[in-house]
């Protein structure tokens, strides 16, 4: 089962007998066996027919629609859970203030360490004043995060992080791909469009994956309003996002792998676009990062991929009271080491902080 992108400019991907075809100005390029399609993701302008659409949702094989400017438009889906255990237990706990607060803190603490850690990593080879005190002050803010004790204080905790965050990390890049903030609608450079690219490409993932397992991606526990997007599906993208996403970007513009000649020059909104041949790349090695093999804490060696519907089981068996808390994933590094994962443990009568030394 695999991942159907369509990516080229003037695409249509419509359906015949048993297949799904990709045509280019009205000739059939390709023909993919419907069975062997898990996903569908269709970047703007290209198209899907009717036709297509109504077979794949049949068949619960979710569409996701991308902008050109990389963030996520439209997520298309007919799957209904069925009625169960574990649909009822979230509902339930989806209600419960002091579960819902429990694991929003649990996953912002993996949040803040793990774009921590990506920033020491950076730091350590060529180090900028922003990046270091950006580092001690997201360490502070760990520090202090067990004393939270409202949504709203999460939020703040959650925002100050990205505030921090994002211009440290432009810092530390190479001068054409530095940038100060975080901006997804409209992306205004570089890093902006390829970090909205990332992060709707992981949504997708987690989704097809929370849907496998029966649960409903709207009953989230810390983003309660999301616009196009599903909250749970955001909530449990925090642990992941410094380790996939923007891991990935980084290595992309720091290898030159990606440049400036792969964006099309600013539209006139002043959006910078990747050129369809860019895409493709970025595909191509997004697809590599989810298949690259990590250090699991609990299985051992597993691919990136996997650790995504490993965490979604984690929650569900969280949820069902099969274990007694939910372990995000906590990146760790060590000069001329790869990066690895491990468990920090968290329950309601002991809370534990993670150092970085």
């Amino acid at each position: 089962m695999s991942t159907l992108y369509i990516t080229k400019p003037n695409t249509i991907l419509n359906v015949s007998d048993k297949y799904f075809q990709i045509h280019q100005q009205n000739q059939l390029q390709a023909e993919i066996p419907i069975h062997q399609v898990s996903q569908i993701i269709i970047f703007s302008p290209n198209k899907i027919s009717p036709q297509a659409t109504r077979i794949a949702l049949s068949e619960q094989k979710p569409i996701l629609y991308i902008s050109e400017q990389g963030y996520l438009l439209v997520h298309l889906n007919d799957f209904q859970p069925p009625l169960s255990k574990t649909l009822i237990q979230q509902k339930k706990q989806w209600r419960n203030q002091t579960f819902s607060h429990l694991l929003a803190e649990t996953l912002i603490r993996a949040k803040l360490h793990n774009k921590c850690t990506l920033l020491r990593r950076l730091n350590h080879s060529h180090s900028t004043q922003l990046a270091t005190e950006a580092i001690k002050t997201l360490a502070l803010l760990l520090e202090h995060l067990p004393s939270v004790n409202s949504h709203k204080a999460l939020w703040f905790y959650h925002n100050k992080a990205n505030n921090l965050y994002y211009p440290a990390l432009g810092s530390l890049l190479p001068e054409v791909f530095q940038f100060h903030q975080r901006q997804d609608t409209p992306p205004l450079d570089y890093i902006n469009t390829l970090l909205n690219l990332g992060y709707a490409l992981l949504s997708q993932n987690l989704f097809t994956f929370i849907r496998e397992v029966g649960l409903n991606p709207h009953w989230g526990h810390f983003h309660l309003n999301c616009i196009n997007h599903t909250p749970l599906v955001c909530d449990l993208m925090e642990q992941f996002r410094a380790p996939i996403v923007e891991d990935l970007v980084i290595n992309l513009v720091n290898s030159q792998l990606l440049t400036c000649d792969d964006f099309l020059p600013p539209d006139d909104l002043g959006n910078y676009l990747l050129s369809p041949a860019a895409l493709e790349k970025f595909i191509y090695h997004w697809e590599a990062k989810l298949t690259a093999q990590i250090n699991h804490y609990l299985a051992g060696q597993m691919t990136y991929r996997r650790c995504l519907q490993w965490q979604v089981q984690a929650y569900v068996d969280y949820l069902l009271g099969k274990i007694d808390f939910y372990q995000p994933l906590f990146v760790t590094w060590k000069a001329n080491k790869p990066l690895a994962l491990f468990p920090v443990k968290q329950t309601i009568k002991q809370r534990r902080f993670v150092s970085f030394s």
